[in-house]
This record gives structure tokens, sequence and C-alpha cells, in this order.
């Protein structure tokens, strides 16, 4: 809901579509993190805070069980 996001200040995007991301909830991000966003890869996802002056990228380590692979 539109008044949920937009009173959050840390926001956490994973990989989305571009469709989505031309709806009004994703103007605060410049035109290059929307392209980033639908290129995403598993385990990434980007984090938005007043604090940052761009957002960061936050990569989550494979799972111990799936290591060798």
């Amino acid at each position: 809901h539109p008044r949920v996001t937009g009173n959050s200040a840390t926001k956490v995007l994973g990989r989305t579509d571009s469709a989505e991301l031309g709806e009004s909830g994703y103007r605060f991000l410049d035109k290059d993190i929307k392209m980033h966003l639908t290129r995403l890869e598993p385990g990434s996802l980007i984090m938005s805070h007043p604090i940052y002056r761009q957002p960061v990228k936050i990569k989550f380590p494979r799972p111990a069980f799936k290591q060798g692979r």
C-alpha cells in the first residue's frame, strides 16, 4: 500500500520487472539503479536508506550445503 511504503525510511528491493519499476513507488531510484534491479542475481538485494547517498547492494552467501555447486 502506498502509505506503508511511503512512510518507511529503509527500502529493500529484490529483482523487479521493468514494468513494475515504472510505478510511482520506485521514482526515488535513478535510472541506472532501476536497470540494475531488472538484472539482479539470486541472493542479492538493493537497500536504500536516507543515511546513504546511493543505494547499497547486499549479497547473501550461498548456504553451506550448496557451497560446492
